[in-house]
């Protein structure tokens, strides 16, 4: 299991986070949402080490993730970042830089790599695109290659900052699908979203961060029945029935 332990971090002189206690458990999918400016990319590049961390812990397992070299810890842990550089590499190239952790020098790429890669181009559906250029794709393309570049690093936990940003529709569904499959298989799911309804009908668990703290973190029925969502961001929130599920949405209070 991946948490954090009172966990106090920022950038630079500026602290965002503040005593943020979470837990990521196996076999769930927990969704992060909450307003702009909130903490939660923060929270994830605490976690993976890209921000400055003044207090608490990030643990792993039962052991301090400071313990672990950033390549073993890579081998436990991917993350899928909220923005990065385009490189006008091909698209097969770019998913085999998932299999990095892996790899000593001088880097050799085994038959299993090869293997991985095609499969996570084919689960993401770019096999017909694994030699085109990552600068010649359109947004939400592009988003699916990072995606697989994540999965191909095939971690126990893995972690994604606004993975349906440039989604359309039908692939934001196939996204939260791929994460319940990924979920079911035994790893630890963490997402930030901010489509509320979406957080509340894929995830197992949901935080809501609020000014750099967790205002509440529970189950999706207990996140509704707090009244947290309503509060935080000055929403209201609605549900109605529709072929027999409960499905949700917000309106300006």
């Amino acid at each position: 299991m991946l948490e954090t332990v009172n966990l106090c971090a920022g950038y630079g002189k500026k602290q965002i986070l503040h005593g943020v206690n979470i837990a990521f458990e196996y076999g769930k999918i927990t969704a992060v949402t909450g307003p702009n400016a909130s903490g939660k990319s923060t929270l994830l590049k605490a976690i993976m080490r890209l921000a400055d961390i003044r207090s608490g812990s990030v643990m792993l397992d039962g052991k301090d993730a400071a313990a672990f070299s950033l390549p073993e810890f890579a081998r436990r842990v991917s993350y899928l970042p909220q923005s990065r550089n385009v490189p006008d590499i091909t698209v097969s190239r770019m998913v085999l830089h998932g299999r990095f952790p892996y790899l000593s020098y001088p880097r050799r790429y085994s038959k299993s790599d090869l293997s991985a890669v095609d499969e996570a181009l084919e689960k993401m559906g770019l096999s017909d695109v694994a030699q085109q250029s990552l600068c010649n794709l359109s947004g939400g393309t592009r988003q699916k290659v990072y995606i697989a570049t994540a999965l191909v690093q095939d971690t126990q936990t893995v972690i994604m900052d606004e993975p349906a940003a440039s989604l359309d529709i039908s692939h934001t569904l196939q996204l939260m699908k791929l994460a319940g499959e990924l979920a079911k298989s035994g790893k630890a799911v963490v997402v930030v979203l901010h489509d509320l309804p979406l957080a509340l009908k894929y995830a197992h668990k949901i935080a809501v961060m609020d000014k750099g703290r967790i205002a509440a973190f529970g189950t999706p029925q207990e996140i509704v029945q707090s009244g947290c969502i309503n509060k935080v961001f000055s929403v209201e929130l609605k549900s109605a029935v529709c072929d027999g599920e409960v499905q949700y949405f917000c309106i300006e209070e």
